[in-house]
Formats: C-alpha cells, structure tokens, sequence
C-alpha cells in the first residue's frame, strides 16, 4: 500500500514541469543539480535560503561553501578589456576624442555574467549564512562605424543577505511521521549598484557620459515550513521576502525592494529497486505571468559514495534548461558539482554530523 501511494505522489510530481517558467534559483550545487527543486528536500544547511524549516532535519553541525556563475570565455576577457579602456575615454579631452575613443573600444555587445556565491552554517535547528549575487551585463545601440547616434552602456548590480534563521518542529509523533516544522529568517539585506554609459547624438552633435554608483542597506524576512507525510513523502512551502525593503542612497529607478516568491514542493523517495529521490517545486513570484516549475532527480550509487542528480526548468518561456550533477559523499564531507544546458557551473563543498 505504501509503494502504491509513493507512486502515486510521484506521478502528481512529474505532472508539473509542462508549463514555462521565468526565473530560477540556483543557490546551492545539490539543489541546483536537481533542477532547483529543494524546497521539501532542504536537508543540509543550504535549507537556510530554500526552507528554514529543514534545518530541523540538517543534522547536528553543517557548514557549506558554494559558488556559482554564468558566463562564456570569450565574453569574460571583453568585459575585461572593456573595464580597461573606460580610463581612455575618461581621459580623452574634447567630445570628438570621446567620441572616437568610444568607437574604438572593442565593446561586448549584449553580454550577461552572473556570479553566487553562499557560505551557511547550522548548528541542529539554528542558521546563519552569508548570500550574494552579482549581475552584469552590457547595452548597445547603434553603429559606431557609421556617422550615426549610438549609446554604449555597462552596469553591475550586486545583492547580499545576511541570515539568521531558525528552525523548530511544532508537531512530532511518533516515528516523525506526520510530523510539521516551522522556519524563519531574519535578514540584514546590502546593494551595490554601479553603471557607466556613453551617448552620441548625432543631430545634436552632443556626447554625453553617465557614471552611477550608489549603494543599499534594509532587510528582510523569509518563512518556511516542512511536513513529513510518511517517511518517504515530504511537502515543503517556501515564502521568500515576506517582507523587504532596500533603502538606496540616490534614486535611479531601482526596486527598494526584493521580489517575494511563494514556493510549494513536493518531494519523494522512491523504495528499491529505484531506490532514489524525486522531488518537484512550483515556484510563484509576485505579479509574474508565469509559475516556474522544477523537476528533480537524485540516485546515490556504490554505497552511498557516489550522487548522480537531474533536473529541468523552464526559464521566460525559452527553451527548457536541464540540469545535471555529481556528488561525492565521504564520511562528514560532502563535494558536488552542477552545471546546465544554459553554461552555467556551481560548486559546493559540504562538512556536516
């Protein structure tokens, strides 16, 4: 009877992942492996950022180490050489020299380069982690090998999130089945926000150049919660920036807040021979046109040393990203790789009890 209902959990899983999605969370090698679907797995200490309500099941000590990014080579030694040639423009004298100095840079057009990182700590249902992303990303518009208006534009944006959070089960029968845990976290939130452009008008013969930087504090609150079902059936629910605010120095139109998001999760594992986990997430971003979904996918093989993982989301109802991984699990240690169909590679080391 228990294989029957496991059974049909996972076939109410793999019904979710058919519709197109617009964004995903990719904290955490081991999450992100699985296609980003965590929110009822959540069982080491990254359940600080994907349901506080897992640290109750995230074991006595935790510490883990990620970092992630997106981006192409080709693109990364441009972004560079740009960096380094904005001095030759800053030092040209008149608008001519600014103008020429600007159609010489060798610009990269179009260009995004993502870069996580995620440093938590647990100790049993107490949490405290450190997150940060950093977006960059370049504009153009027009030809500069024409006599013609252009504009060239570069910004970098970076977000960070100090936690503490917690953890506590509110209802514990007997054998944990059934048994119900709450999370919280509170969040010291920072921002950083830097841009520089250039603009030629070409009917007004003017050039004109914009450098911005500003910075944010504020904070914010998640809140989580975590159902055992059976022994192999867990559903979680995700509620991140309950409440946020970012308070910027100087006005330039940024969001003086983070984007709340309701996650439900459901996850599964599966009794031998498939002897596996599976596990899915509907991620809900306010005021967004569409749900995100995930699916994942996780089967530890040789004595538990080895962690195969899959997964798939979509993203702007664009091509679906698939996600695979690789963990190597040894006593008190934990390594694991990700990376998608979307070139993008995260790494995590883990030390847990």
């Amino acid at each position: 009877m228990k294989k029957i209902y496991t059974l049909v959990i996972v076939l109410l899983l793999l019904t979710v992942v058919i519709n197109p999605a617009d964004a995903a969370n990719k904290f955490g090698a081991k999450a992100y492996g699985m296609g980003g679907a965590f929110t009822a797995v959540a069982d080491d200490s990254s359940a600080i950022y994907w349901n506080p309500a897992g640290l109750t099941q995230s074991g006595l000590f935790g510490l883990q180490a990620n970092l992630g990014a997106k981006f192409n080579g080709d693109d990364l030694e441009e972004i560079q050489d740009f960096i380094d040639s904005i001095d030759t423009v800053e030092n040209a004298g008149t608008d001519l020299e600014k103008v020429q100095a600007v159609k010489n840079l060798d610009f990269p057009k179009d260009t995004k380069l993502d870069l996580d990182g995620m440093l938590t700590l647990n100790l049993n249902s107490l949490g405290l982690g450190m997150i940060s992303n950093s977006h960059f990303e370049t504009a153009a518009q027009g030809d500069v090998s024409e006599n013609s208006s252009f504009s060239r534009g570069a910004s970098n944006k970076v977000v960070g999130e100090g936690i503490i959070s917690l953890g506590t089960n509110i209802v514990e029968p007997p054998l944990n089945i059934g048994s119900i845990a709450l999370g919280i976290n509170a969040k010291y939130l920072y921002g950083r926000y830097d841009r520089v452009s250039y603009m030629y008008d070409d009917n007004r013969t003017t050039f004109t150049e914009e450098e911005i930087n500003t910075d944010a504090t504020g904070y914010g609150l998640d809140a989580g919660a975590l159902i055992k079902v059976t022994d192999m059936v867990n559903i979680g629910l995700s509620v991140r920036n309950v409440v946020s605010e970012l308070d910027w120095e100087d006005d330039y139109g940024l969001e003086d807040e983070l984007e709340r998001t309701v996650t439900l999760g459901a996850a599964a594992k599966l009794p031998y021979p498939i002897a596996a986990t599976v596990a899915a997430d509907v991620e809900m971003p306010e005021g967004a046109d569409d749900y995100i979904y995930h699916l994942g996918l996780e089967k530890r093989i040789i004595a538990n040393l080895i962690s195969l993982r899959l997964g798939a989301y979509e993203q702007n109802g664009e091509d679906r990203i698939y996600t695979g991984g690789l963990g190597i699990n040894l006593p008190f240690i934990d390594m694991n790789i990700a990376a998608d169909t979307d070139d993008y590679v995260s790494l995590s080391g883990t030390f847990k009890f």
